[in-house]
Formats: C-alpha cells, sequence, structure tokens
C-alpha cells in the first residue's frame, strides 16, 4: 500500500515539475516583457509559484472527493465482512472442546 502511496507522490510531482517548466518556456516573452518593465526576477519567480500553488490547491480539491468515495467504499466493505459492531462474525456459535466418550 506503501508503495502505491509512493509512486502517486512521485508523479504527481513529476507532473507538477512538467507543467511548470512548459509554463516557464510557453512564457519567455511574457517574463522577458516583465523584466523590461521594472519587475524584479524574484517578483517573476513568485508568481510561478503562485501559480503552481494554485495548481496543487485545484489538483487537491478535485482528490478529495474520490478520497471520500473510495473511504466509503472501504468502510462499506468493511461492515459486510466485519458486521455493524466491526466484530468478526463466528462460525457455528461459541467454540466448545470435543468431549471424549
Amino acid at each position: 500500500m506503501q508503495g502505491f502511496l509512493a509512486l502517486g507522490l512521485l508523479i504527481g510531482v513529476t507532473g507538477l515539475g512538467v507543467v511548470m517548466v512548459r509554463a516557464v518556456r510557453e512564457r519567455r516573452r511574457t517574463i522577458g516583457i516583465l523584466r523590461a518593465l521594472g519587475f524584479r526576477a524574484r517578483t517573476v519567480q513568485r508568481s510561478f509559484l503562485w501559480e503552481s500553488a494554485f495548481i496543487v490547491c485545484g489538483g487537491h480539491r478535485a482528490g478529495l472527493p474520490a478520497r471520500g468515495a473510495h473511504h466509503m467504499a472501504r468502510v462499506s466493505q468493511q461492515r459486510r465482512v466485519r458486521g455493524p459492531r466491526g466484530r468478526l462474525p463466528h462460525r457455528g456459535g461459541q467454540h466448545r472442546r470435543a468431549r471424549r466418550p
């Protein structure tokens, strides 16, 4: 299970990196114009950081309903297996030792 979580995190970080590299490459002209107008490099960097934070928050908002649906499905599956009180059902009542004749 932790392997899947690590894989998901790796894919998410890689995807965000690809999006940000593309954003910088596509906006070279805009960045140049902002620098020519007198914006500091730090201000331009902050704008890209704010954009990446916005993308992350959007992904987080999109993922929350999926997480909730997965959790509810998992809980209902456990209730079917374990019963409403969370205990495993006993087969045949109490376990008793067989009496020897």
